[in-house]
């Protein structure tokens, strides 16, 4: 075993979660990189903790989402949607057919959109910016032409 992270919302979570990886670790002679792994802790805490691992308070990155300690996805609709803007602005330079422009859509820039939609789903607004957006890329101005 190399590192792990752990994410908890109370002591006793927490406790249960160590005493697991600590039980896998003398179970099968692995070893815990203890200075690579982190312990998050989301919500609200009142409580104080003793861990050997390093613990993160605000934020933590899994799996390209960053996870905020309030429990909301903000910073990474935000980091998504620079990243989703990069994706059209690169395929804008091409000549494309509209057919073209909806294939890039679906293939490329709405996987990543859904794969944080399963984690956090957007508000209103973001979600407002995404179909500016992708109205933009296909019909190649802000004016409505339907």
């Amino acid at each position: 075993m190399d590192d792990i992270t752990i994410v908890g919302t109370d002591s006793r979570s927490i406790t249960t979660a160590t005493k697991a990886v600590d039980d896998y670790c003398a179970a099968t002679d692995a070893l815990v990189n203890r200075g690579k792994s982190e312990l998050f802790l989301s919500g609200h805490w009142h409580e104080t903790l003793t861990t050997s691992f390093p613990v993160k308070t605000e934020t933590i990155k899994l799996l390209g989402i960053t996870f905020q300690r309030d429990g909301g996805g903000s910073t990474s609709w935000a980091e998504t949607i620079c990243h989703v803007q990069r994706k059209i602005c690169e395929w804008s330079a091409r000549s494309l057919t509209v057919t073209g422009k909806t294939l890039i859509l679906k293939a490329i820039v709405l996987p990543i959109l859904l794969y944080l939609d399963w984690v956090f789903p957007p508000d209103k607004a973001t979600s407002k910016n995404i179909e500016h957006l992708m109205f933009t890329f296909v019909w190649g101005s802000r004016m409505e032409r339907l």
